[in-house]
């Protein structure tokens, strides 16, 4: 008995191991074949397990010999980050990655990838056994594909319009006001936590403009101090706990985090999930109730995605319209999507301005001249976004340099072998390649941005046509009114993917960071809080620094985001 099960250990990591190396010799035959140049990965770029401890045993193999060849630098989780553009001068537009589970083109040719995004889903779509994973509360429009995608799409993207447009605009409006009123009142005017703050007035935006939920902007340390153990607390909580824990939930289920061997924290994350989906089930409920009697306005995302669907119901019958659990699950989506995404884009962008004293004043000049009138009430979005250029190139020159995403995933779907064109020359690729869209490279590459393309610079997004006024002020309003926002070259910027897989919340994201910049810039400027013995510019170097060192965990952020403590003044 002993004996059988000492060799049933010995012999499940020996077959484990032969089989590896078994399929890891298929796959690296076959990526010879197509002549680019080969890294060797033990694991798969996307093995959960590597993800969750490859960042603590990395730092461990740098120090041994081989600790600075290839296997420490494109085994990082967000090897991109580091390496900027500086593959694609080793390498050239193009290497495959070989391990035993797939063979992954990485890609940098913007022609390249235009031609991927432009091909048809049934040749290069989402790798959808990564994407099943966003299946927390149901099937959506991220995790499916062909047919059962198309109808999904149709109704999910009716709720992003111009009308929920205002309101997302509105809501970051009293978000923001919020958080400068809280800033302000603190001891010394300090924000001690760039990144939590951020990801309150994210979370609560989606609240508002999504489940028509509108509650009070509330510190991090006002959240700590509250004894208020309400409703809407507790669904604000429940959200925030599921994000801040995503991929502890994707790899090991919602339903797995409740059972009864798990340890109390753990089992709180699961129940998270469980009172999220009751909470979104009584919205939903609670809607269509709404629109059987006719009063629902569709005034948030949700009602008007109920609205949608209901509507796709009595057109083209029941199976045109969603589930509730896919109604569940793009909910899901819409908040997974939306709020560590833009909250890690918002705590850079603060960052990077308190450094940059410049680009404050030439975002509040256009914020001034855009909303001449103090009193908010009187802002229109309608009327005031599309003449918003550098708030916009705010956002865009924080997202070409520290995308969150890194870039996006494609497969080729075919059972055949596919050809692309990299550098006009064609390859032949096996079945069921994964491509990654390397963004980084694409984003910081000086053959495209310049000899300045990894200095981070709003104003490079920008042109005005020559004006001319005898009046300073008048010639700062002509100056912005002509001012466009320039085009980047194609396919090099793309942190909301492109073509039908396009983010359905790009514009969202928009609104909600101009709106933002309108409540906080206008009238306040933000700068580093000094430390003992330090000058204004020191500090201006050193919270530099902090905003420009990055890591990927799930997604890329700041490492040491609460090094870079701000201080809010009025202008």
């Amino acid at each position: 008995m002993a004996t059988s099960l000492l060799i049933s250990l010995f012999l499940i990591p020996c077959t484990f191991l032969a089989w590896n190396i078994y399929t890891f010799s298929i796959n690296y035959s076959r990526a010879r074949k197509i002549g680019l140049p080969i890294i060797i990965r033990p694991f798969d770029q996307l093995n959960p397990l590597w993800i969750l401890v490859g960042r603590f045993l990395l730092p461990i193999f740098e120090r041994v010999p081989f600790g600075s060849g290839n296997f420490t630098r494109f085994c990082r989780h967000g090897f991109e980050i580091r390496d900027t553009y500086h593959w694609v001068d080793e390498f050239g537009d193009a290497f495959v990655t070989v391990s035993p589970a797939k063979i992954w083109l990485c890609i940098a040719d913007p022609d390249t990838i235009s031609e991927i995004i432009a091909r048809s889903r049934k040749e290069f779509d989402r790798p959808m056994e990564t994407m099943e994973m966003l299946n927390v509360l149901g099937k959506n429009v991220s995790s499916v594909q062909g047919a059962e995608w198309q109808r999904q799409r149709k109704i999910v993207n009716i709720p992003f319009n111009e009308q929920n447009n205002r309101i997302v605009f509105d809501e970051a409006l009293r978000q923001g006001a919020g958080m400068i009123k809280y800033w302000t009142s603190r001891p010394g005017n300090v924000m001690d936590d760039v990144l939590e703050d951020s990801k309150t007035f994210t979370l609560n935006v989606l609240s508002g403009a999504g489940f028509g939920r509108s509650a009070p902007f509330a510190g991090f340390d006002e959240q700590q101090r509250s004894t208020d153990s309400g409703f809407a607390r507790k669904n604000r909580e429940n959200l925030s706990t599921i994000l801040d824990y995503i991929l502890l939930i994707l790899v090991v289920g919602p339903r797995l985090l409740t059972a009864p061997f798990m340890p109390k924290a753990v089992s709180r994350i699961g129940q998270a999930v469980s009172d999220f989906k009751e909470y979104v089930s009584n919205i939903v409920s609670e809607e269509k109730s709404l629109i059987r009697q006719g009063k629902s306005s569709a005034s948030s995302l949700v009602a008007s995605l109920i609205r949608a669907s209901e509507q796709a119901s009595d057109k083209e019958g029941a199976k045109a319209a969603l589930s509730e659990s896919e109604i569940f699950g793009n909910i899901f989506i819409f908040h997974f999507a939306g709020y560590d995404t833009t909250a890690l884009s918002l705590s850079t962008a603060f960052v990077f301005l308190a450094a940059c004293p410049d680009v404050q004043d030439w975002i509040s000049d256009e914020i001034r001249c855009v909303l001449p009138n103090d009193d908010q009430s009187t802002w229109n979005y309608a009327e005031a976004f599309p003449r918003f250029k550098r708030c916009v190139a705010v956002l865009y020159e924080t997202l070409r340099l520290y995308n969150p995403t890194l870039g996006f995933l494609r497969m080729s779907m075919l059972s055949t072998p596919t050809t692309l064109t990299i550098n006009n020359q064609p390859y032949t690729l096996p079945p069921k390649t994964i491509f990654n869209v390397n963004s980084m490279a694409l984003a910081t590459h000086p053959r495209y941005w310049g000899a300045d393309s990894l200095a981070w610079n709003p104003k490079r997004w920008t042109t005005a046509t020559n004006t001319t006024s005898s009046s300073s002020a008048s010639t700062t309003t002509a100056t912005i009114n002509a001012e466009t926002l320039l085009a980047p070259p194609k396919a090099t910027f793309l942190p909301w993917a492109d073509g039908p897989r396009v983010c359905p919340g790009k514009k969202f994201a928009q609104v909600e960071f101009v709106g933002l910049m309108c409540a906080l810039f206008r009238d306040h400027r933000v700068e580093p809080v000094l430390k003992a013995g330090e000058s204004m510019s020191e500090a201006r170097e050193r919270t530099l620094a902090v905003a420009r060192d990055q890591e990927m965990y799930l997604l890329m952020e700041m490492r040491r985001p609460g090094d870079a403590k701000l201080k809010w003044l009025r202008r």
